[in-house]
């Protein structure tokens, strides 16, 4: 686990540490804009495939994802997603990380809506699914939404496998933003060991809009 100063500082140190220029790079419109910027302004080509809207729902649209990843290094994936609502299923991630593996493509997980989910969904993290899936991937999660510190700037960026751990690293040492504040440190800690009932309300809220 890397602490890092945000989610799409995060991305982007992914993004520059495993990829190349003119690297395709996936993305599953509509998304959270930043998955646009971080692709564009670290000089990848943008890759993108739209969900499909079935029945007022969004799903993925796996022929699609499958045709045009041989144009890709890497999927970022918003698990849950953001703006669709969707909360994946084990068997959508587990189909979409498959076509992944197949065509050698690395996934980076955004999971930062990860607490927000309403009874009757599960969260399921993409790299808790398998082991193949945990060593082609790394997770990105702060509690700056669930908990509303998105001022203090924490993060974290997760990765299992040591060899890219160690480029990821390297990315961020070399943008000299490996520190972060501290303030974010000690609200990570209280939200995640104190904050069980800030949640349980926030859902309650939440769910009645």
């Amino acid at each position: 686990i890397h602490y890092i100063p945000g989610i799409v500082p995060g991305l982007a140190f992914a993004v520059n540490a495993l990829t190349e220029k003119g690297n395709g790079v996936m993305i599953m419109t509509p998304v959270y804009h930043p998955f646009n910027h971080v692709t564009v302004t670290s000089g990848r080509t943008l890759v993108e495939v739209p969900l499909k809207l079935v029945d007022g729902r969004y799903e993925m649209d796996y022929e699609n994802i499958d045709r045009r990843l041989p144009e890709c290094k890497m999927l970022i994936l918003c698990n849950p997603h953001n703006p669709a609502g969707r909360v994946w299923t084990a068997e959508e991630l587990r189909k979409m990380g498959e076509i992944c593996l197949r065509h050698n493509v690395f996934v980076i997980a955004d999971e930062i809506h990860c607490e927000l989910v309403y009874p009757g969904c599960e969260y399921v993290p993409f790299a808790s699914l398998s082991d193949e899936f945990r060593r082609n991937s790394a997770t990105c999660v702060s509690p700056s939404k669930a908990f509303n510190i998105a001022g203090l700037q924490i993060a974290d960026i997760i990765v299992s496998d040591p060899d890219t751990r160690a480029r990821i690293d390297r990315a961020i040492n070399i943008n000299e933003v490996c520190d972060v504040n501290p303030f974010g440190v000690i609200a990570t800690i209280a939200a995640y060991n104190e904050g069980e009932e800030w949640l349980e309300q926030l859902l309650s809220y939440l769910k009645g809009n």
